[in-house]
């Protein structure tokens, strides 16, 4: 199959996004005579696919977990789901790049970590996309979790660090914060659960001025705009109005307050 052909680059696609199928069905694909294989059903030749496999690791959408196995990454899974003005620079140029969030958050602080992504994309749809650890959409059944979560830490814009008293205890809260400063990403921790930024405790407190405190309604509100007035500058557009006050993230925040659990009802003693 000739190379330059747009058909040629419309299968470069195509095999790529079998590789991801395969990939969250087994949780990792071996080089050799399998891959050899596919590539064949694709119409490559032998050297083409050993091509296309160094084009893919070169590239960042495919990576290596042990050894001669690999597997698609986040980058590579935003490639295939971009429409390609042009199919025939798929070799040649990079798609454009998805804005991309990273949610760091511990697994106690899921539900919130959920609202905030469903938040963000009924805002923006698919022209940005939002990493947690807990949807299998960013890492699926079998796949190398440690490896994913540093890819989406990479591929990441920008991480926002859900603050709570018991997160911010954690390690892997300190280790992904860290990850970010030193890829100088942009760091948005939100404070919430009775935690104030003032309270962030060490190294987390260098980056308490950054820091939205969801006590304060009206700042978390001014907040949000900015943050999504400084999204919509990397996408088409700013999205539609909406009031993050009204949201079902807001909702999930105030629900995790402290103050804001029932405590269980305690009866008058009869006699």
């Amino acid at each position: 199959m000739d190379e330059e052909s747009p058909q040629f680059q419309q299968k470069t696609i195509e095999f790529l996004k079998v590789l991801d199928d395969e990939t969250r069905e087994e949780g990792a694909i071996k080089f050799g005579y399998d891959l050899i294989q596919l590539g064949s059903h694709f119409g490559f030749t032998d050297q083409q696919t050993i091509n296309l496999i160094g084009i893919f690791l070169g590239k960042g959408y495919i990576r290596y977990t042990s050894s001669n196995h690999f597997v698609v990454t986040q980058l590579g899974r935003q490639i295939i789901k971009t429409e390609l003005p042009q199919q025939g620079q798929f070799l040649e140029n990079d798609t454009e790049k998805k804005y991309s969030i990273f949610i760091s958050h511990i697994h106690e602080n899921e539900a919130v970590a959920k609202k905030l992504k469903e938040f963000l994309t009924s805002i923006f749809s698919d022209e940005i996309s939002v990493f947690i650890s807990g949807d299998p959409e960013n890492i699926a059944p079998g796949q190398d979790w440690f490896a994913s979560i540093i890819d989406g830490i990479r591929q990441c814009d920008c991480m926002i660090i859900l603050c709570s008293p018991d997160s911010v205890e954690r390690k892997w809260i300190h280790f992904e914060a860290g990850a970010a400063t030193i890829l100088d990403r942009k760091i948005i921790p939100i404070c919430f659960a009775g935690l104030n930024p003032g309270a962030l405790p060490s190294p987390l407190n260098f980056i308490r001025r950054q820091a939205i405190d969801s006590d304060d309604a009206e700042k978390l509100k001014q907040h949000f705009e900015i943050l999504v007035r400084e999204i919509g500058e990397h996408t088409k557009g700013n999205g539609p109005l909406f009031d993050v006050l009204r949201s079902d993230f807001y909702q999930e925040l105030q629900f995790s307050h402290p103050r804001n659990r029932m405590p269980p009802s305690v009866l008058p003693r009869t006699f």
